[in-house]
């Protein structure tokens, strides 16, 4: 028979082990939610199909819009990047450009970019342009009025020069949410560096919004994607991943080196913590059944 005094210790410590059990699941759990949060599927509007992770690709967001107008400048370390900005259309054979243009796959209207499926190009004088570089351009990559099947598309360029083997770049660009899109929906797009037939690899972005934006008040921001030359000719190709209404992009550059914005990756790793919380969990609740008067078993 066990002394009154030590049953009650073993049943204190039995408390304050359960408890621990359970603090700790609750605090992963939370934390792998917040990490899932980033992109959010739900309504069906968002194609998921295939999607995965690759941890070397890195994926920043600056989310604080821009507001002031500044004249675009050549940096020291950009790559040539013709039409990054949609400035230089070929607008042969184009009624108006005061109204939404939709284009498919067989146009030549953007100059060196390749579109998929559909696309739609904006006008200023229907919807605000990114400030940090105004324009009278930009690109929305779905067409909600296509009659194909599908109302996503993509634009896709090639690179005047082929990455150097094992060099680092960066792709930067303006995002913003579509203001005609439901206010409960998501615009993702996936911005992929390929080689011929192989995806080198890629990273899903989705631009930050306010639930009041219209035509004339869109919340731009600038986000990046940082990809590792091949040493071939390479492809950038920007795509929507959702039904409908997309992503409006613009100002597109390309750095060498990595340029990482002011935040943290949309997809990250998880810390260190996150990764043996399992492992002491499991250490946990061995103890426990091993030991009933010790765990779980002597609630």
């Amino acid at each position: 028979m066990k002394p009154k005094n030590a049953s009650l210790q073993i049943g204190h410590i039995s408390t304050i082990l359960n408890a621990y059990i359970f603090v700790l699941w609750a605090t992963y759990w939370i934390s792998i939610v917040r990490c899932s949060d980033v992109v959010n599927v739900h309504d069906g509007l968002i194609r998921s199909e295939g999607w995965h992770f690759n941890n070397k690709i890195e994926t920043f967001t600056n989310t604080t819009n821009t507001t002031t107008t500044t004249t675009p400048k050549v940096s020291s370390n950009a790559v040539t990047l013709i039409d990054g900005d949609f400035e230089s259309m070929n607008l042969t054979g184009i009624v108006s450009t005061n109204t939404t243009m939709s284009f498919d796959n067989t146009t030549s209207a953007l100059v060196n970019w390749v579109v998929g499926n559909v696309i739609q190009v904006l006008p200023v004088n229907m919807y605000m342009q990114s400030p940090k570089w105004p324009g009278s351009f930009c690109v929305h990559l779905n067409n909600p009025n296509s009659t194909t099947g599908s109302t996503s598309g993509s634009i896709t360029t090639t690179l005047a020069i082929n990455p150097a083997t094992g060099k680092v770049f960066t792709v930067q660009f303006d995002i913003a949410k579509h203001p005609d899109s439901p206010v409960n929906s998501e615009s993702v797009i996936k911005i992929s560096s390929i080689s011929g037939a192989t995806v080198n690899g890629f990273g899903l972005n989705k631009p930050t919004y306010n639930t009041s934006d219209t035509r004339t008040s869109i919340s731009w921001s600038t986000q990046s994607f940082i990809y590792t030359g091949t040493g071939v000719a390479t492809n950038i190709k920007i795509e929507s991943m959702s039904e409908k209404y997309g992503s409006l992009v613009d100002n597109i550059k390309i750095l060498t080196g990595k340029h990482a914005l002011s935040t943290g990756a949309h997809f990250a790793e998880l810390h260190l913590w996150q990764k043996i919380m399992p492992i002491f969990t499991f250490v946990a609740m061995s103890l426990a059944l091993s030991y009933p008067s010790f765990g779980i078993a002597s609630l």
